[in-house]
This record gives structure tokens, sequence and C-alpha cells, in this order.
């Protein structure tokens, strides 16, 4: 079982934007763990609205949720060819 010094050991001197890499997989993780309460993965240090390495803005979840969105009346219609492979 790996300890938290091992933790500590492996991250010491890891730049601000990995540490913030590190920090938001470790909320990744556990968020997908069973009965986690979403306030839990909270933290007094928020990731910023703009990713370091790159400049770009993160990506927004529910961006479209209040615009319109239209789906093609054929979406869910087979490929012309492909009947034999579904």
């Amino acid at each position: 079982m790996i300890s938290y010094e091992t933790l500590k050991k492996e991250t010491i001197g890891l730049s601000d934007d990995k540490m913030a890499t590190l920090i938001a997989f470790a909320r990744f993780l556990k968020s997908s763990m069973p009965g986690t309460n979403k306030t839990m993965i909270s933290s007094a240090e928020e990731p910023s609205d703009v990713e370091s390495n790159t400049g770009t803005p993160k990506r927004v979840i529910g961006f479209l949720a209040e615009d319109f969105v239209s789906i093609a009346p054929d979406f869910d219609t087979c490929l012309e060819g492909l009947e034999n492979y579904i």
C-alpha cells in the first residue's frame, strides 16, 4: 500500500501547473468513487479557467445547455451500404 509520505516524496519539485494537473486528476479519481459527496472534492485552490501551458480556455461542461440543439431527423438511420454490419 502506498503511503501519503511516498506521495509527498514523489510530488516534491513539481511545477505549479503540474501540481494543478495532479490535483485535478485526484479530484477526477475521487469523483468516480461510488458514494463520494461532490462537496468533499472541493478545495480552496480552484484551478483557473485557462490552461497555463496552452493559453486556451478549459472545456466547460454543459456549455450548450441553454442553447437550442438540433439533431438531423435521420440521425439513427444506418448509412447506405452498412446495413449488413448492424
